[in-house]
């Protein structure tokens, strides 16, 4: 097993862009790998469920990318999504862990005076989705390819709610690529408030259900 340090370039807010900012550097490092076919991304709780020889069998001549999805506004999100986007969301600047009240309590009010962010009319269509997921090299370098040459979406989802939740669905999704994206991203997750946390913290309860799935985190 290859470890390679990045150092660390932003300082992240839960919910803030600097999130998304931070996986696009992670990416273009993984991409600087020219061996790399495959990049994953996982959260710190992710723990792999199946052995080297299952992935290297699962992802050989394998384009697919597996990314979880749906068109904005969708009824899986509060408000369609519509207060992710449309208003600001102070996550960069306040610390949501301590102070969260108060960014929902200025949301509410720009939802009460009407106040509503524009998009661009050429703007892409929005998607939405989890936030990890398991990329094709091409696929990936896309996105850092589109990053750069069409900066509009980055700088616009800043004072958005998780941009990382937005961007890699609407750039994928509104590319030649999305012909290749199965809309699961592998991950078992249980979205139920347990353990103490929302998802949920497994736990031996969740074994069997675990084993049989067809998940790879």
């Amino acid at each position: 097993t290859k470890i390679k340090l990045v150092s660390r370039k932003f300082k992240v807010n839960w919910g803030g862009l600097n999130h998304l900012k931070c996986i696009l550097h992670l990416a273009e490092a993984a991409l600087n790998n020219k061996d790399i076919s495959t990049i994953h991304l996982i959260s710190g709780h992710d723990y792999p469920i199946r052995n080297m020889a299952y992935f290297q069998d699962f992802f050989k001549n394998n384009e697919d990318n597996y990314l979880s999805y749906f068109e904005l506004p969708s009824k899986k999100w509060p408000y369609g999504g519509n207060d992710r986007i449309y208003h600001y969301n102070l996550y960069d600047i306040i610390d949501a862990k301590k102070y969260r009240k108060y960014i929902f309590k200025f949301v509410d009010l720009q939802r009460k005076l009407n106040i509503k962010r524009p998009l661009k009319k050429n703007a892409p269509k929005l998607y939405g989705g989890d936030t990890w997921w398991s990329l094709n090299r091409n696929t990936l370098e896309y996105v850092i390819r589109y990053t750069k040459d069409k900066p509009y979406l980055l700088k616009r989802l800043k004072y958005s709610f998780c941009s990382e939740e937005i961007y890699f669905q609407t750039v994928i999704m509104n590319s030649k690529h999305s012909k290749n994206v199965v809309n699961d991203n592998l991950r078992y997750i249980d979205w139920n408030k347990r353990n103490g946390n929302f998802p949920a913290n497994l736990d031996l309860s969740d074994w069997d259900k675990i084993n049989s799935s067809n998940k790879l985190f």
